[in-house]
């Protein structure tokens, strides 16, 4: 068990070129969520080859997103557990997603028309979800980029979805 910041793992890691896993449980709070969520890392060598969160109610991060995320933690209270393994390693496998959450969602602008000085009557955070809503960022990236509650961005891309401004894409693409 180690009690150390993600920086500072990172580089124990690579100074001794470890190869394993691993994991530890984050407390609310990251990538602006209060469920705590699980997080697992791959290494090979002592580098990263994967990096995944993924909370109880469905939602996940992974890749370069993840360990961004994992930069701003500082030291966890409960520290990280590794895992030796062999070289031949594959993603970690992490608790099956409850339901497809609307922080894996990516909210897209329908094309509608929307005359500016209505705009202007829109809270501050609709506009900038409806600004950022180009169906490659997920709530949880747009949240993230806006430094606001993910709760707070989904309830904006709801509002705007229901008066068909946005539509909200899975990660594979479709509606």
């Amino acid at each position: 068990m180690y009690r150390l910041d993600f920086a500072t793992m990172k580089q124990v890691m690579a100074a001794h070129r470890k190869t394993g896993k691993l994991s530890t449980t984050a407390p609310g709070g990251i990538v602006n969520r209060r469920e705590e969520c699980q997080i697992e890392i791959t290494l090979q060598q002592g580098r990263i080859s994967w990096c995944a969160l993924r909370g109880r109610s469905g939602w996940s991060l992974a890749g370069k997103e993840a360990e961004e995320a994992l930069a701003r933690l500082g030291t966890l209270r409960l520290g990280w557990t590794f895992t030796p393994g062999s070289t031949q390693l594959t993603p970690p496998t992490l608790p099956p997603v409850q339901r497809e959450g609307i922080y894996t969602s990516l909210p897209r602008r329908t094309g509608l028309q929307v005359d500016p000085q209505q705009m202007l009557s829109w809270p501050n955070l609709h506009r900038h979800v409806f600004a950022l809503a180009d169906g490659t960022k997920s709530i949880a990236k747009i949240s993230d980029m806006l430094s606001c509650p993910s709760d707070d961005v989904e309830q904006a891309a709801r509002d705007l979805q229901s008066i068909g401004l946005i539509e909200m894409l899975r990660l594979d693409g479709k509606k």
